[in-house]
């Protein structure tokens, strides 16, 4: 035999022995991880409270090792079967793996249910891991020192109740630093915060007294700073709900608040207070040269030192027993100028000349009233 032949019959034996370690992997079957039931091994342990059932398996180790690598290896996602009890197969895909010298570990997807998850930790020749999806809860667990397995379906509902809240989770420092009790672990009042440093920087800081001063002074000012932020975006959503209210009590505000709007799109109007409008003098006449129209003056006046929104203006026209005759409410637009700005409002302390002509041709009517409001 040749060297070239000779050498090519050990690469084949190689690669045949290498095959023959994982063979469901090599013929594209996907692996069974717990295989058969270990018989005369008890599974189910007394005072495990929260177990439904339990086998005992011995797992194909190499079989996960093997996922693992391949995974990290292939872009591929790497698929296997957990044969969790007789009848309860899932299949899974590998999303993820770590491998190191002592072990390796697998994050899964389970096949067809939704949110359906698999972890498995081998650590020198030890298993542990959970399957979880909704209405399922399985874990893998370590039955005692010979390399098998138990694979348990736990029931949450089964589970003991919680304990209350430790009121001190922490040994007590000899020195008395730390000496005040600490809060229940679950009461949400605090956030912890882990400082920590080098023994030279104690050195160079003054000592550990000097540390946790410094350490101290850190977290009053992230505290300080949190607090800071709170009253400016709290006053920012102030400043936003009454930007209208503040520019016209402190006109100096309004470049700032105009600002403002300008990157949040919103405008600053005149205020909406007809307390401060009043009507000084009106009066409604027929109009000489055309039949059946009325001409309607009055005076608007603002006695409010800023501006106000221009009101609607109601007019009523009544009969000689002051009933209804017709009624008309009328918008800014409908009965300002060319010269008046509607969006600007009343100027403090001013006055407006309204003039309006009012079609009565169908109508009988001996007087009239005129309403200011706000729709």
């Amino acid at each position: 035999m040749t060297p070239i032949a000779l050498a090519r019959r050990c690469a084949l034996l190689l690669l045949a022995t290498a095959l023959a370690g994982v063979p469901a992997l090599a013929a594209g079957t996907p692996p069974r991880l717990f295989g058969p039931t270990l018989e005369g091994r008890v599974a189910l342990k007394q005072g495990d409270a929260s177990a439904v059932r339990a086998r005992a398996v011995r797992p194909d180790l190499a079989a996960i090792d093997a996922l693992a690598r391949g995974h990290l290896a292939s872009a591929a996602g790497q698929r296997f079967v957990l044969d969790l009890f007789p009848g309860l197969e899932l299949e899974a895909e590998v999303i993820g793996a770590e491998v190191r010298a002592s072990g390796t570990t697998l994050f899964a997807r389970l096949d067809g249910l939704e949110l359906g998850t698999a972890i498995l930790t081998h650590e020198a020749g030890v298993l542990v891991g959970t399957i979880d999806f909704p209405g399922g809860n399985y874990a893998v667990e370590r039955l005692d020192g010979d390399g098998a397995n138990r694979v348990v379906q736990k029931a949450a509902h089964l589970a003991p109740p919680e304990l209350p809240p430790r009121v001190r989770f922490a040994p007590a420092r000899a020195d008395g630093f730390d000496a005040e009790p600490d809060v229940p672990v679950d009461s949400g009042r605090l956030i912890d915060v882990m400082i920590v440093w080098t023994p030279a920087a104690q050195t160079a800081g003054g000592g550990a007294t000097a540390m946790q001063s410094l350490a101290q002074a850190s977290i009053d000012n992230a505290n300080l700073m949190a607090l800071l932020v709170l009253v400016a975006v709290f006053a920012g959503q102030l400043a936003w709900h009454y930007r209208d209210l503040i520019a016209a009590h402190v006109p100096s505000t309004r470049p700032l608040l105009a600002r403002m709007c300008a990157l949040g799109g919103c405008e600053i109007r005149p205020l909406r207070d007809v307390a401060w409008l009043s009507i000084d003098a009106s009066d409604l006449q027929a109009d000489p040269a055309h039949k059946g129209l009325l001409i309607l003056t009055a005076t608007v006046r603002n006695r409010a030192p800023y501006a106000v929104a221009y009101p609607h203006l109601e007019l009523t026209l009544t009969d000689a027993q002051d009933g209804v005759v017709v009624r008309r409410a009328l918008a800014p637009a409908e009965y300002l100028g060319a010269a008046h700005d509607a969006i600007a409002g009343i100027a403090g302390h001013a006055a407006v000349a309204v003039r309006l002509f009012v079609d009565a041709s169908a109508t009988t009517q001996s007087g009239y009233r005129v309403y200011l409001f706000y729709p």
